[in-house]
């Protein structure tokens, strides 16, 4: 469903740029961060989805997913990487849905995912 918020959390400013583009012109409601500390103190809203990044600067982005399911438990993610596996995604009975998508992903890759879990 478009007109949902969306909290990105991206340390490579062109993906992060080209991500914003693409999630607004579907609908979406975008606010957006490059490090996990800057999203934490930015991310007073309840967003719809977190999209981060598994390697982040400072705080990693399982770990950032973590502090931000500790304020909304019903939290999904898509988190986007090139070396994180399936095993170390948070899944599970209780726990709201995390896919991985590897990077380098399709643009219907992630609006998929994103129309998956944020719809």
């Amino acid at each position: 469903m478009s007109g949902e918020l969306i909290v990105l959390v991206e340390d490579d400013d062109a993906l992060r740029q080209a991500l914003v583009l693409e999630l607004k012109a579907a609908g979406y409601h975008v606010r957006d961060y490059a490090n996990a500390e800057t999203a934490l103190s930015g991310a007073a809203a309840c967003p719809k989805l977190v999209i981060l990044d598994y390697r982040l600067p400072g705080m990693s982005g399982l770990d950032l997913l973590r502090e931000l399911r500790a304020r909304n438990s019903s939290l999904p993610a898509l988190i986007i990487s090139s070396d994180c596996c399936e095993s170390q995604i948070p899944n599970g009975p209780g726990l709201p849905e995390a896919r991985l998508i590897r990077k380098p992903f399709a643009k219907a890759t992630l609006m998929a995912g994103v129309a998956k879990l944020a719809g």
